[in-house]
């Protein structure tokens, strides 16, 4: 084989495979041009995080399903997506969007992570009786009782002294 006949061969060959990646490439550009054509004809639904403090923090997430949180909304393919919420200070909550919601707005109530409630007896006495609104939580000398915010009241019984009630 002469040079010249080579060197042609290699140049078809070049001008085949650029031709090959600029349809590959063409492809996957006409691909995401249509995902994302779909994604926006959905009209997103709009999250609104409640209580309001916990917007400024929230981090939303499709969990399941095919679809894409941006500038405060789902984008979503899928019938009934499954976002995940969480914000600092509050409990995550996972729901599923209800179809009905599809292109609307869609409200999820995040609900503050609990106190710690530590109360010990001094001296340590092991026969005290703790109850929270009524009812008895635990029996030892101390409690340690994870609680979310609101009003308790904490009763504090032993066999040998006066009971005690606190707001």
């Amino acid at each position: 084989m002469n040079q010249p006949d080579l060197n042609s061969r290699l140049d078809d060959e070049s001008s085949r495979l650029r031709r090959f990646y600029l349809i590959g490439v063409l492809g996957v550009l006409i691909s995401a041009i249509l995902v994302i054509t779909a994604l926006v004809a959905t009209n997103g639904t709009q999250i609104e995080v409640m209580p309001s403090e916990a917007q400024e923090t929230a981090t939303v997430t499709v969990s399941r399903g095919f679809g894409l949180y941006l500038s405060g909304a789902i984008y979503s393919l899928s019938g009934t997506p499954e976002i995940t919420v969480s914000a600092q200070e509050y409990e995550t909550k996972t729901e599923d969007l209800p179809a009905s919601a599809l292109g609307k707005n869609h409200r999820v109530q995040l609900r503050e992570l609990p106190g710690m409630l530590r109360v010990e007896t001094s001296p340590s006495l092991p026969e005290t009786a703790w109850y929270l609104n009524g009812q008895n939580v635990v029996i030892g000398p101390r409690l340690e009782k994870d609680l979310y915010s609101g009003d308790y009241i904490l009763q504090i019984v032993h066999p040998f002294f006066q009971r005690h009630e606190e707001k």
